[in-house]
């Protein structure tokens, strides 16, 4: 079934050195059920440039459903294949369920270290109205700004910005970086996050910021 083929897939994954079990990742990569092949190419993400790049980069190319792609484009970043920077930002203008794939594509820029990126990642921090699944791609985006260029005046200036997001979990990734990263601009917003937001969450990641910061 295909719960068992997942499993192998992800019972292989942590065999990086075994030359079989790479050699079976990528026979799997043609496996006919989706869930599998997002198995697949998560454990080819743990594997060398040269043993799984070229799969990972026709797969986030080719690849016809749109998880898989996503999952195929996580990976490509993490081998650090050649041509990956370009495929990914290729992927940034496809469009699919969720936007899973831009998603993708941001985390896989994210691992692939170019500070391009963060550039790349900038304009999908912005709150979409309607666009419910936009959420997670704008935690992509988040978490790729913070790997890529987590000092950069313009970084720190969209944590400030995401302390007023409409949508709270934006607010508490905001808040908790805002410790992290020591954003000292953003201490009158959270000062006024611990005490007057409506979700406890945000309170408590606005108090944490606030006493890393008056360290």
């Amino acid at each position: 079934s295909w719960a068992v083929r997942e499993a192998a897939a992800k019972a292989l994954a942590p065999m990086d050195l075994d030359a079989s079990a790479g050699a079976a990742l990528l026979a799997a990569t043609g496996d006919e059920d989706a869930r599998v092949r997002v198995a697949v190419y998560e454990a080819l993400g743990g594997r060398t440039r040269g043993e799984a790049g070229d799969a990972l980069r026709q797969a986030a190319r080719d690849e016809r459903k749109d998880y898989p792609r996503a999952a195929a484009a996580r990976a490509l970043g993490r081998v650090k294949a050649p041509q990956a920077y370009d495929v990914l930002l290729d992927l940034l203008h496809v469009e699919s369920h969720g936007d899973v794939v831009r998603a993708g594509a941001l985390d896989g820029l994210a691992a692939y270290g170019d500070p391009r990126g963060a550039g790349l990642a900038r304009p999908y921090l912005d709150y979409v109205w309607g666009r419910g699944g936009a959420h997670r791609l704008r935690e992509a985006a988040l978490r790729c700004m913070l790997e890529l260029a987590p000092d950069d005046p313009a970084t720190h200036e969209a944590l400030i910005r995401l302390l007023g997001d409409p949508f709270h979990r934006l607010r508490v990734q905001a808040a908790n970086a805002c410790g992290t990263y020591t954003v000292r601009g953003a201490k009158r917003h959270l000062e006024h996050l611990a005490r007057h937001d409506a979700f406890g969450q945000v309170r408590q990641a606005a108090t944490r910021a606030l006493e890393t910061l008056s360290k």
